[in-house]
């Protein structure tokens, strides 16, 4: 038996029957396919000795069928179905005041919000007038309420011209003049040729949206909430208001500066003077308020008229009239 040395490099390994190199086994030969299967002989086929049974069925739980029938033999009747079951109706009751019942008064379709959209007015530059109420404008008062005020302005200045200051009386009359037309004169223009003031038929109010230069807008009655009279110092006119804010709006440096004028003194957007009219406010406001026919509601005016009775239709508490 040799001892390994004490140092140095260790003898390599003896080859074995199962080892290559001492470090490595040898490769395993692979191994070889089994042969095939012989083959097997078919295996006999099971034969029932008698032919199966049928499954049964579970018996028939509806109404009995007929009899077969048989070639020749008259059809058998069917029988009769069981008699149908009525729920018995439900009992109504009616009140004894029925006759008394009276339909609820025609309600005006509800304003419209800033959501919904607005019909499409119809304007004009001028007001027809061949409607069946019209109100004109009246020349005569325009000149004496105009007049008036152009008179005080001269004074000062025809005083100055008297008292020999030529050249401070005509500073003073041409700075009168121009403060004239710019306060009056022109407010006597714009009534004088802006045509009728208001006109209104049975179906429709014609009004001035912008007084200069002038557009006319016609607004159907049921959108016309409310008509009433307004005065402002020696101004008295007649105030539209609609149902709806939006409506106669205009746009425009304009007709805004005009509105926000008729708004500030009269709370109203759609104005009409009765002042310059050649109709009084209580005239107006009866044949408006017969033209709206209970679709406006006219402040001031007459009440509406109640229907007719009828002869039968007398206080329900009062005894029968003798016929």
């Amino acid at each position: 038996m040799t001892q390994p040395p004490a140092a140095g490099w260790h003898p390599p390994d003896r080859p074995g029957p199962h080892v290559g190199n001492g470090q490595y086994p040898r490769p395993v030969p692979p191994a070889q396919w089994p042969a095939p299967y012989p083959p097997q002989p078919p295996r006999p086929q099971h034969r029932y000795p008698t032919p199966p049974h049928p499954v049964p069925r579970p018996p028939y739980s509806g109404p009995p069928l007929p009899p077969p029938s048989v070639p020749g033999a008259a059809p058998q009747p069917w029988p009769s179905p069981p008699p149908r079951r009525v729920v018995p109706p439900v009992p109504v009751t009616v009140p004894g005041d029925e006759d008394r019942y009276q339909p609820p008064p025609i309600q005006l379709p509800p304003a419209p919000g800033d959501h919904g959209k607005l019909p499409p007015l119809p304007t004009a530059k001028r007001i027809p007038s061949d409607l069946p109420f019209v109100v004109n404008p009246r020349v005569g008062i325009w000149y004496l309420l105009y007049l008036i005020p152009l008179l005080i302005l001269l004074a000062p200045a025809v005083y100055l011209l008297a008292t020999g200051y030529l050249a401070w009386g005509l500073v003073v009359l041409v700075l009168t003049v121009a403060a004239y037309i710019c306060a009056f004169g022109f407010r006597l223009v714009v009534l004088a040729w802006s045509g009728p003031l208001l006109a209104a038929d049975r179906n429709h109010l014609w009004v001035q949206a912008r007084k200069w230069p002038v557009l006319c807008v016609r607004i159907p009655w049921e959108l016309v909430g409310e008509v009433r009279i307004r005065r402002w110092f020696l101004e008295k006119v007649v105030c539209v208001v609609p149902r709806d804010p939006r409506i106669a709006r205009m746009d425009g440096m304009w007709s805004s500066i005009d509105q926000a004028r008729t708004s500030a003194f009269f709370h109203s957007r759609l104005t009409a003077s009765t002042r310059f009219g050649d109709t009084s406010a209580e005239t107006t406001l009866r044949a408006l308020a017969d033209l709206a026919a209970g679709r406006a509601h006219v402040v001031g005016g007459p009440a509406p008229a109640e229907p007719a009775r009828q002869p039968g239709d007398g206080d329900p508490g009062a005894p029968p009239t003798p016929g």
